[in-house]
């Protein structure tokens, strides 16, 4: 699935509050139009050159409704488009996660948290910047359309001029869109590192002290952040050069268009209203070309974010995370539906037998692991730093796919771990420190009486 079919499917997610909001800003984009036409017969009123039979105060009085009309338009599209944003922005997060949970072999998952947690955060962040360009595109483009065309009843060749920004936009993001996605890879690649390295000094605190590795451990941060503070830089720095081309062409050519509307009025073929409508339009259409230039060049930036949160999970087909499905943002989720209990579900005996895993091919990992959990009792695993005590858990809860061996409940085999030892069955806390917002009790029940 491409990245502009993708944009397709997520616009259609909310088409009403998307609808809605395109409405309210495009109200407010084409407002300079009708705001430059009126400016224009205020000035030959004023010159006495104007055309329609309008009082200057009549006209001041129209000006003013343009801009209460415009404030009102505001106020609307701020109901509309945060909830348009926030439900996008949801449904992307929900499908990735859904997407993970639903994994059977978790080794097909990035076994590097960094990645995940800056997928789940900048990537989704990314795709909804570039989304909502579109919210501000229609609204441009009948703008332009509108003013392109009254222009061109005045000047046409003042008016070509006025295209030509627009048209140089799209030749220099078209040049630069591969360097867009060789400088945005690099830049999120860099994040990642540093994002994962923290999660790992966490994760390794005790081994970390053992080893006596404080100094080299600091030393390698400060190299990965430093490499993420020159690929951000580098990113930036190209995405803003684009912006200040983009910009400035508008600039140059607000400028050349100028000179050429005051030679006109000398030789008298401009009125001052002419030249306040130009000076109002000629800014204002160049943004709009500058908005598709953005558009583009968010286009790749986008795409790579939507990619690699596809890369998350292997073989995942990238249509799942624009699926469209319910998120409860305006009202509540459906009742909880409680898992039924019965005689089995009750612990008399956990028998693990003959169970291996190993970390790829390095035979590193647990071998012939047996076990006995009687009902009521405590068992602990201890072992040496790195021996596999926490590779033993996660195997059995079946985190890590087991190469080999049988897990029994109550003498019944278990056939799919990872989905068995849930509660109430299971609760796992892991042995890494953790920032919850609710109780530790919530936390390991997830939502269950």
């Amino acid at each position: 699935m491409t990245m502009g079919q993708t944009t397709w499917r997520l616009l259609k997610y909310r088409p009403g509050l998307f609808l809605f909001t395109i409405i309210f800003r495009g109200i407010d984009d084409v407002a300079p139009f009708l705001a430059g036409v009126i400016m224009k017969n205020f000035f030959d009123a004023l010159s006495g050159q104007a055309e329609a039979d309008f009082t200057p105060w009549t006209l001041v009085a129209l000006f003013v409704a343009v801009e209460v009309g415009d404030r009102v338009a505001l106020l609307g599209s701020a109901y509309a488009w945060p909830r348009w944003w926030y439900a996008i922005e949801t449904l992307l997060r929900k499908n990735l996660m859904t997407a993970i949970l639903e994994v059977r072999n978790p080794a097909h998952i990035s076994s590097v948290s960094g990645e995940v947690t800056n997928r789940f955060r900048d990537d989704v962040m990314g795709i909804i910047q570039y989304l909502n360009r579109y919210i501000h595109m229609w609204g441009n483009l009948v703008f332009a359309g509108l003013a392109i065309s009254y222009m061109a009843k005045i000047d046409p060749f003042i008016t070509v001029i006025t295209i030509v920004p627009a048209i140089c936009v799209v030749i220099v993001v078209d040049f630069a869109r591969k360097y867009i996605h060789k400088y945005r890879t690099a830049q999120r690649i860099a994040t990642e590192r540093s994002t994962n390295f923290i999660n790992e000094m966490f994760q390794s605190i005790l081994a970390i002290k053992v080893a006596t590795t404080e100094t080299h451990i600091r030393e390698r941060f400060s190299i990965l952040n430093d490499e993420r503070r020159k690929s951000t830089l580098i990113d930036n720095l190209f995405n803003q050069i684009l912006g200040s081309i983009n910009f400035n062409l508008g600039h140059i050519a607000t400028g050349v268009i100028l000179i050429l509307v005051a030679q006109k009025m000398k030789s008298g073929t401009f009125t001052v209203g002419d030249m306040a409508l130009f000076a109002t339009y000629v800014g204002q259409v160049a943004r709009s070309g500058s908005l598709l230039g953005t558009i583009l060049t968010n286009h790749k930036r986008a795409e790579v974010s939507y990619f690699r949160m596809a890369d998350t999970i292997d073989d995942i087909p990238r249509e799942h995370l624009s699926e469209h499905n319910p998120v409860y943002l305006n009202n509540d989720p459906p009742a909880l539906q409680l898992p039924t209990r019965t005689d089995k579900d009750k612990l008399s005996t956990l028998t693990v037998r003959n169970l291996s895993y190993t970390y790829g091919q390095t035979g590193n990992g647990i071998h012939n692991i047996d076990l006995t959990v009687p009902s009521g009792s405590f068992t602990a695993i201890t072992g040496q730093i790195g021996s596999g005590k926490t590779t033993l858990i996660r195997a059995l809860l079946g985190v890590l796919p087991k190469t080999e061996g049988d897990i029994l409940w109550n003498d019944d085999p278990v056939t799919d771990p990872k989905t068995f030892f849930i509660p109430p069955r299971c609760a796992y806390t892991p042995q890494i420190p953790h920032l919850f917002s609710e109780t530790l009790r919530d936390n390991i029940l997830l939502g269950l009486p």
